[in-house]
């Protein structure tokens, strides 16, 4: 295909604040270093009868639309990402970066895009006794029966924030209508009355073996001359090994839909790639392939281990610059 010099395009901004929300997600928990030995591939871990799950996917709520989870464990081990769980170079971990030192699964929900609130949920080597040290003033809450430690925050908007630590080492921090509508999905999984998420469908979208994965289910609210608004639902994954592979299915509603969308993203694409300043990132915008399967967009992206150990130093950079822990 010809290459035609980069044009500006209002919607590459918009397709790069999407990519730029994953990469800020995944920051706030690039800040470990191995821990120990991984053990079984994430397997769901059973619950036993008056405790709360135990995996944090057990607290997505049903009507969920867009899902982003990173397996730390996995993440810390393979060789292109290991670099990325180096301490920082500047002195003593704080109190919550030693927290995030333990965590092996994170999962960000987002109710909708262009995100208004969300909130996380971590899973790991957790104890009440680790919020108690970190974020002193916590209130002991029942809910339903169960006990949790809770702390609660105002934020500039006007919004609230809430941090809510179970005894089973899970915590979910965000916005608190977000988080309120975590924890009740998680007490109705422990009540084995949960109702299936929606964005399971979209599962076998995602590689078994991936690392990092992202599931979205469209609102529809989209204007109607949006590239993406004939869109349903997209997923993506990303598996490590020596190299970073991503992989990302847009499903559009009929093949010409798929086809019109596969020459935005390659305008996207290519107008998109001047613009990043990092090396690595700008190979992987220019490396990657755009092809149209039936009713679905795949892209294809490849950074081998030079390029993954440059991105996951701009990635890591990126969250200390927002704040990340």
């Amino acid at each position: 295909m010809p290459s035609d010099p980069p044009t500006p395009d209002p919607s590459n901004r918009r397709v790069g604040a999407v990519v730029l929300l994953v990469l800020a997600a995944l920051a706030g928990v690039l800040l470990t270093r191995p821990r120990r030995p991984r053990t079984a591939p994430s397997a769901p871990a059973v619950t036993r009868p008056g405790e709360l799950p135990r995996d944090p996917l057990a607290y997505v709520p049903a009507s969920a639309r867009t899902l982003v989870v990173a397996d730390l464990r996995r993440l810390r081990e393979a060789p292109a990402t290991r670099a990325w769980f180096a301490p920082a170079p500047d002195g003593a971990p704080s109190c919550r970066e030693a927290i995030a030192r333990r965590v092996h699964t994170v999962a960000m929900v987002i109710p909708r895009l262009p995100p208004d609130d969300f909130a996380f949920v971590a899973a790991g080597d957790l104890s009440p006794a680790d919020l108690a040290r970190c974020e002193p003033g916590a209130e002991a809450v029942v809910r339903d029966g169960f006990t949790l430690s809770v702390v609660r925050s105002r934020r500039d908007g006007g919004g609230s924030g809430l941090i809510a630590w179970t005894p089973q080492g899970v915590v979910l921090v965000g916005a608190a209508a977000v988080v309120e509508a975590m924890l009740d999905r998680g007490i109705d999984a422990a009540r084995g009355r949960a109702a299936r998420p929606v964005l399971d469908a979209l599962r076998p979208l995602v590689a078994p073996e991936a690392a990092v994965w992202a599931l979205h289910l469209a609102d529809r609210d989209a204007p109607p001359d949006d590239p993406l608004a004939t869109v349903s639902a997209g997923a993506a994954s990303v598996t490590v090994t020596d190299v970073v592979r991503a992989d990302a299915t847009l499903r559009c509603d009929d093949a010409a839909h798929a086809e019109r969308l596969l020459g935005f993203l390659e305008r996207a694409r290519r107008g998109m790639a001047p613009e990043l300043t990092q090396p690595a990132l700008r190979a992987l915008v220019e490396g990657a392939r755009v092809e149209v399967e039936g009713v679905d967009v795949r892209v294809r992206a490849t950074l081998d281990g030079e390029g993954a150990r440059a991105a996951g130093a701009a990635v890591t950079a990126l969250g200390r610059g927002l704040g990340a822990p």
